[in-house]
């Protein structure tokens, strides 16, 4: 028979934003001869719900000889670039059955997504056409992005045809 309740904790937690999920650990110092049951719930931090993370409560209920229970919390996936980390909180209350030592964790949420970054180039050369002949320029050019962009591409050719019209 156990003399004094087991003593419980939970852990602090790292996630990628695009993992989806992240896992936190309850954890008991001894295993328990009877059942323990301790509630838990998220709470803002600088993440906040729902546009971070899905709010989560719940109970967690460790049964006889068991140390450690997970706890599961939604992270979304945004397309948005944080300037830095964002965290949230999970809490427990209400323990039965054990005495609650670390009462709550620390959720750090990395942002993956990528800043866009380009490189702009200028392009220049020369030519001649006489007569009504024509000609053609051929550039090569190479773009290359990382993350999510979008955009354009415009440019004139500057050529002045023997009529005065642009081409």
């Amino acid at each position: 028979m156990m003399l004094t309740d087991p003593l419980a904790s939970i852990s602090d937690a790292f996630v990628t934003e695009s993992d989806g999920t992240v896992t936190v650990d309850v954890t008991l110092n001894a295993p328990s001869t009877t059942p323990v049951t301790i509630d838990y719930s998220t709470s803002d931090g600088s993440a906040t719900s729902p546009a971070d993370f899905a709010a989560a409560f719940g109970s967690v209920t460790f049964v006889p000889g068991e140390i450690v229970q997970t706890i599961d919390v939604s992270i979304a996936n945004d397309a948005n670039i944080e300037a830095s980390d964002e965290s949230f909180y999970v809490d427990l209350t209400a323990a039965v059955g054990a005495s609650i030592t670390d009462d709550q964790a620390l959720v750090t949420i990395t942002d993956d997504d990528l800043a866009a970054s380009s490189t702009a180039s200028t392009l220049s050369g020369t030519g001649s056409s006489s007569g009504t002949g024509t000609g053609a320029w051929t550039f090569s050019t190479t773009f290359s992005s990382t993350g999510s962009s979008s955009g354009s591409l415009t440019g004139d050719h500057g050529e002045s045809c023997p009529s005065g019209k642009r081409a």
